[in-house]
């Protein structure tokens, strides 16, 4: 008797596995090989606020010394406090261009451009 058991288990089991075989999904679906797709661009309106030497500084990481420009007066304290808490590191007030110069981490520059307190970095 425990040799029919010792095969209806086997028989079972083989039965299992099989099914899981042909049934599962294919060795393509479950091990991504391929790198991601690239993400997409930035939208013109974004890159139109930041400067054009700005912008080939950014793919190489790093800091950059910027002058970022607010809408109004009183947003400038608002875009410091936006720059302070992004990483950078706060410069002089600029009154007469309502804007504020800071060193800022090139990875958040398109970030902080897309806030609409934001005229232009």
């Amino acid at each position: 008797m425990p040799k029919n058991r010792i095969r209806a288990t086997i028989v079972r089991a083989s039965a299992v596995l099989l099914m899981l075989v042909a049934c599962g999904a294919p060795l393509g679906a479950q091990w991504p090989f391929g790198p991601p797709p690239p993400p997409p661009p930035p939208p013109a309106w974004l890159l139109a606020k930041v400067d054009p030497l700005l912008l080939d500084q950014l793919p190489l990481g790093g800091q950059s010394y910027v002058i970022v420009r607010a809408q109004n007066a009183g947003a400038v304290g608002f875009v410091s406090g936006l720059i302070d808490t992004l990483g950078g590191t706060l410069g002089r007030t600029l009154p007469i261009l309502t804007a504020r110069a800071a060193r800022l981490p090139n990875a958040v520059v398109l970030l902080l451009a897309a806030n609409p307190l934001v005229q232009r970095i």
